[in-house]
């Protein structure tokens, strides 16, 4: 009987031995579901962008799990969303530490990243970059660290650095086209403008549609390389489809006019900024007219380029040396004949000449470049075409010949509306046998007075 009781006992004891370990069992199945269940609705709330809510579940939710470096980092990123930098990096901070070393290393670079970005962000430079290192030291070719932290080099002078990175990135993912462009940043910061050169036909040649922007970008910035190489035709060549995008066109247009200027395709200059002039806004409208201006004088129209120099004045009167120039040729922008005088047009140059000296019988006419010589009846005219004083060398080219040529006369008279350089008055004094009309004298003359 004895035997059997103790029997009974022990069974009792096992089967509530057995409960027990049942129920703990329970218990901690139901706990973990709990835990499993609220950090679920956490992280939903987060990828929704319900980032006050999640902050309110998970608060409470730390208390009861102090330890957990995952709602630290979920916390974290509610305050991310909340834009609270400071919070959101003390929790991912916590979160870092509270996690165990067996954790996993993509989590904890993840994590590390959120902190230097955040960082980055707050432009507190130094500690994004000894969070960005600290991410590099144990995975060197980390993409996401290497790029943001070639940015912050790049923007602190560190070229040589910033490049070794973007080295590194540009070789391991060569189709990292924003790598490519900060690449050609700062190739172009140390000089090695052939290097920034290649970077960015990489990038225009490989953009996708959807990176249209970072491919116009390039083709800006490659094109400001040409032109600071001279290299003015290739400038033109890829600056030219643009001229069609709103965005760039009247930067686009202001290159391009400016580059034809210096390769002398001025015809082309002036009729392709002629004819968008009327697209300018004021801010730019005094730059073109004054590359129109410049095209027109380096063409030999002299009177079409002071006269397009007082539309950039009037547009801008402090732009470039618009004030000096307008003031120093205000003789012929007030004076509308003159315009047959400095011009290309040669007939009308050689009916101004006859009216000015009163249609007198002209023998012979010597034709040079910056310069003609007339021989009359009773005289000898050296008419000089340039709107600048007269050289000391193109006075003893017109002595040399009037001397040589016109036997009946060694008298002269000269007409410079700038009347000589100081070389060649005192040149004129020693012949002793030219007077020099110039300045009010010129234009009265032109006038027909």
């Amino acid at each position: 009987m004895n035997d059997m009781q103790g029997m009974n006992i022990t069974v009792l004891i096992g089967i509530a031995v057995g409960i027990f370990a049942a129920v703990a069992i329970i218990l901690t199945m139901v706990k973990f579901l709990k835990k499993d269940n609220a950090l679920v609705t956490i992280d939903k709330l987060l990828k929704a962008g319900n980032y006050k809510k999640a902050l309110n579940t998970a608060l409470p939710y730390l208390k009861e799990h102090p330890m957990d470096f995952m709602i630290r980092y979920y916390i974290g990123q509610a305050y991310e969303g909340l834009a609270d930098p400071v919070n959101a990096i003390a929790y991912y901070e916590k979160a870092s530490v509270a996690m165990a070393e067996n954790e996993s290393s993509a989590l904890r670079n993840q994590v590390l990243l959120k902190i230097a970005d955040l960082f980055k962000k707050k432009r507190n430079l130094k500690e994004a970059m000894g969070y960005y290192a600290m991410i590099l030291d144990k995975d060197p070719h980390n993409m996401r660290a290497l790029y943001p932290l070639s940015e912050i080099l790049f923007e602190q002078g560190n070229f040589k650095k910033a490049k070794q990175y973007l080295d590194t990135i540009v070789k391991l993912k060569p189709d990292n086209l924003k790598a490519r462009f900060l690449l050609a940043k700062v190739s172009v910061k140390v000089n090695l403008l052939q290097d920034a050169a290649a970077q960015l036909k990489s990038v225009v040649q490989s953009a996708k549609p959807a990176e249209e922007e970072l491919k116009n970008s390039a083709v800006l910035f490659l094109a400001d390389i040409y032109l600071s190489m001279k290299n003015f035709r290739e400038a033109i060549q890829l600056l030219k489809p643009l001229l069609d995008n709103k965005q760039y066109f009247e930067d686009v247009l202001i290159k391009i006019v400016d580059s034809l200027i210096k390769i002398n395709e001025l015809k082309q200059a002036i009729e392709l900024a002629n004819r968008n002039s009327g697209r300018i806004n004021k801010l730019k409208e005094a730059q073109i007219y004054y590359l129109i201006a410049t095209a027109y004088f380096k063409d030999g129209e002299v009177y079409k380029a002071v006269k397009n120099w007082e539309i950039s004045f009037k547009s801008n009167p402090s732009f470039r040396d618009n004030k000096d120039i307008v003031q120093k040729y205000a003789p012929i922008i007030n004076n509308p004949k003159m315009e047959m005088y400095f011009t290309n047009n040669l007939t009308f140059f050689e009916n101004l000449c006859l009216e000015m000296l009163k249609n007198s019988y002209v023998k012979q006419i010597i034709k040079k470049e910056s310069f003609w010589i007339l021989e009359t009846s009773d005289n000898n005219y050296a008419m000089y075409r340039l709107a600048h004083p007269l050289s000391k060398i193109e006075l003893a080219d017109i002595d040399d010949l009037i001397s040589r040529q016109f036997h009946a006369s060694s008298q002269y008279l000269i007409y410079s509306l700038f009347g000589t350089s100081a070389e060649a008055k005192e040149q004129l004094d020693k012949l002793n046998k030219a007077r020099v009309i110039e300045g009010d004298e010129f234009v009265k003359a032109v006038n027909g007075n």
